[in-house]
């Protein structure tokens, strides 16, 4: 079976497209990694704060019934 250079010149020109479509999807897929890390970060400091701030409230108001 004869292969033409032709048919191998378009069997690597559709190869290089689907990389290049691969490559693009990793990139989206990389952004958006990058995307939700940030927000579980801001979520997780959020959660931090929040923490601090009951744990604040719960000495003061111990330090409360303990002065009374």
């Amino acid at each position: 079976m004869a292969i033409s250079v032709e048919a191998i010149l378009s069997d690597a020109r559709k190869l290089v497209l689907r990389l290049k479509e691969h490559d693009n999807s990793a990139d989206c897929l990389i952004a958006r990694m990058q995307s939700l890390q940030k927000q579980l970060e801001a979520m997780k400091q959020v959660v931090i704060l929040q923490f601090r701030l009951i744990h604040s409230l719960i000495q003061d108001h111990v330090h409360y019934i303990y002065s009374c």
